[in-house]
């Protein structure tokens, strides 16, 4: 299924593929701009309680650059 979208008062239809085209091209050139949107961090605690995140003790993950600083400043990571 597509989406409609009202360009110019005229609707314009686009299909599955366009759209995912259109969101990717967004995410690249949202990382363009901000080159370090992930790191890669060590669990060093258990973030279940705190962070409400499903992963062990020497778990090595990529995530989004805010969060993954937010960890590190608590002491649950450090980077790998």
């Amino acid at each position: 299924m597509g989406k409609w979208l009202l360009i110019k008062q005229q609707p314009f239809f686009l299909t599955r593929a366009e759209l995912v085209s259109a969101t990717y091209n967004k995410v690249m050139k949202a990382k363009k701009e901000n080159k370090q949107t992930t790191l890669k961090i060590r669990f060093l605690l258990m973030p279940a309680g705190r962070f409400h995140l499903t992963h062990n003790i020497g778990d090595v993950v990529e995530m989004e650059a805010k969060q993954a600083n937010e960890i590190i400043e608590a002491a649950y990571a450090e980077l790998a």
